[in-house]
């Protein structure tokens, strides 16, 4: 964050460069992706007329794309669909295969996020098909099939999330890649009962070096642990990585803390209000779909 508003205050803004659309865009997603994204708004608004004044098409692209994921997250979907819908044309138009792929997973990303999950499989397993035909399995393709397996289960439809994590395990991932399909998995095996294989894949993701693991995956994996050792009957476990989740976050940048609905610190604070002493908490995980799942 640091490097990028330097490059935004030591681009002229005048006259309009493709140089400056680039930074003001490059802000822009990453104020989306700590979900500020009234900031994120404004700034990929600005991003793109510079752009278009530039010449810039490709940057206007780009903008438009973290646009209308800062908007989706705000529950304006109708509106960030729409300018996912523009920077998918642009992306098609100039052959660009990676913002191809980042807008078809943006746009399923803001349909989950808003509740549309027929809509937001549908348009993540399109993204997973574009992700293989440009060889983009290992980085594109297995983010979407993480976020789609972690969408079915909202529609019951557990087998078909099966075969997507059959499929995903099968390519020869980073470990970095891995988090987000364990993340999608971990919570797959909690909904169906199987707590100790849930715990195992959450335990793994916690077990990475703490410097290759984003904060909020880990606060999300910690998140989803508390409620599996809830769910055993464990309730002192369950406080005690609340405790370490919440510690963990204290430590974190404040931008990701103040800057409006993240998922990650809301679910463990949930789960540390439903923890009280001598008592074990029962009910189904309801917490609302990850934005941050966006990219």
């Amino acid at each position: 964050m640091a490097a990028v508003e330097r490059a935004v205050a030591i681009t002229p803004a005048e006259p309009p460069s493709a140089e400056r659309a680039r930074a003001l865009a490059a802000h822009g997603q990453m104020l989306m992706l700590l979900c500020r994204n009234r900031a994120a708004q404004a700034r990929c608004e600005e991003a793109a007329a510079v752009a278009r004044r530039a010449g810039a098409r490709g940057v206007e692209g780009r903008a438009l794309n973290n646009l209308g994921s800062s908007l989706g997250n705000r529950g304006h979907l109708e509106t960030g669909a729409a300018r996912l819908e523009q920077a998918r044309a642009i992306a098609a138009e100039l052959g660009d295969p990676d913002e191809l792929c980042r807008a078809y997973h943006n746009l399923g990303c803001i349909y989950a996020i808003n509740g549309r999950y027929q809509d937001a499989v549908h348009t993540l397993l399109e993204c997973r098909e574009l992700a293989r035909r440009f060889g983009l399995m290992g980085t594109a393709g297995a983010l979407t099939i993480a976020v789609a397996a972690d969408t079915l289960p909202w529609l019951g439809r557990f087998q078909e999330a099966e075969l997507l994590f059959d499929e995903a395990f099968d390519l020869d991932l980073a470990p970095t890649a891995m988090v987000n399909l364990l993340l999608a998995r971990g919570l797959h095996r909690l909904w169906r009962g199987d707590l100790e294989a849930a715990r195992a894949d959450l335990t793994w993701i916690l077990e990475r070096p703490k410097a290759s693991l984003a904060p909020m995956d880990s606060a999300e994996a910690q998140a989803r642990l508390a409620t599996v050792a809830t769910w055993e009957g464990r309730p002192e476990d369950a406080r005690a990585v609340v405790t370490d989740g919440l510690e963990s976050l204290a430590e974190v940048d404040q931008a990701y803390l103040i800057a409006g609905p993240v998922r990650a610190p809301t679910l463990l604070t949930q789960t540390a209000r439903a923890l009280p002493a001598g008592r074990r908490t029962q009910g189904r995980h309801t917490g609302k779909y990850d934005e941050t799942r966006s990219r």
